[in-house]
């Protein structure tokens, strides 16, 4: 994988949230950001740093109205307790491979794993949604497997799928050559249902 910022990056970026990676200590919240109402939660360690931040429903439901979803899917999306992930290779000399089948959330004392890209494909052939539009589902999401080399980063949309307000702690795993890893991001919180559109 190469380091490269597509297009819908850029419209992410721009759009959603723009937040500069920073080394920081292990599991760490930041305040609320006061333009927008929402927050972000980063890990930083074994040479890897992960960040998740709020997508309020608004910003959700426009991005893919945009993109042909209708209303119905468009509100079951905007409801999945949605963040923007960043990943980042900052130091380890060996490539970083990440399967999103190998991550899992814990709340309330119960294990769930992640809805994946192509379970969430099967979903939207099922509704009849537009070839088009699956195919933007796919790039704005954060990709079920890759690889990072040092240097690399690569961000897109995490859907957990889970109620308003949740709070759990995710499990996320990898692999640096033939080391595995784990970074336990503890306390992330669903954006609430109700919460005003700040942008």
């Amino acid at each position: 994988m190469t380091t490269k910022i597509t297009w819908l990056s850029t419209y992410l970026i721009v759009c959603m949230t723009a937040i500069t990676s920073v080394s920081v200590a292990a599991d760490e919240l930041d305040p609320v950001n006061p333009a927008r109402g929402v927050r972000t939660w980063r890990w930083s360690g074994d040479g890897v740093s992960l960040r998740l931040t709020q997508l309020l429903p608004d910003q959700v439901r426009g991005f893919y109205q945009a993109r042909g979803f209708g209303a119905a899917e468009t509100e079951f999306i905007a409801g999945a307790c949605v963040f923007q992930t960043v990943m980042k290779n900052k130091t380890s000399n060996n490539p970083v491979a990440i399967n999103l089948a190998e991550w899992w959330i814990e709340t309330a004392g119960h294990k769930k794993q992640l809805k994946l890209e192509h379970q969430w494909q099967q979903q939207w052939e099922r509704l009849d949604v537009p070839q088009t539009a699956r195919l933007a589902f796919r790039w704005a999401l954060f990709p079920t497997v890759q690889s990072f080399a040092k240097g690399d980063w690569n961000m897109g949309m995490t859907m957990f799928a889970l109620p308003p307000s949740t709070v759990f702690d995710l499990h996320a795993n990898w692999r640096a050559g033939d080391q595995s890893h784990e970074a336990v991001m503890r306390n992330v919180e669903c954006v609430p249902g109700r919460v005003e559109d700040r942008s």
